[in-house]
């Protein structure tokens, strides 16, 4: 499954969810445990829609590209730090011998 076609079909499943559940939560009463879960369970649900909203229209081609580069410049940076120790102990143990 082609990740668009996953993100409709999450998006469709996040919106039925709350459209199923926005009726049956109670937001009328005072502050009671059901209204506090139906409010950050309603707050979860839309960052949930939001995010696939995002991966649809949001992410542009070019920005994943950049993330990417990010990404691979970062693992060589920590590749580089991590062979500085053993490369500095490597010359030690030569100047000892």
């Amino acid at each position: 499954m082609t990740g668009t076609i996953r993100n409709v079909i999450y998006l469709a499943v996040a919106i039925a969810m709350v459209l199923y559940a926005l009726p049956r939560i109670e937001f009328g009463q005072s502050w009671t445990l059901s209204t506090v879960f139906g409010i950050v369970w309603l707050g979860f649900a839309l960052i949930v829609i939001s995010a696939q909203l995002y991966q649809l229209f949001g992410v542009k081609e070019a920005t994943k590209r950049r993330l990417a580069q990010i990404k691979r410049e970062r693992a060589a940076m920590w590749e580089r730090r991590l062979q500085q120790p053993i490369q500095a102990q490597m010359r030690y143990r030569r100047s000892k011998q």
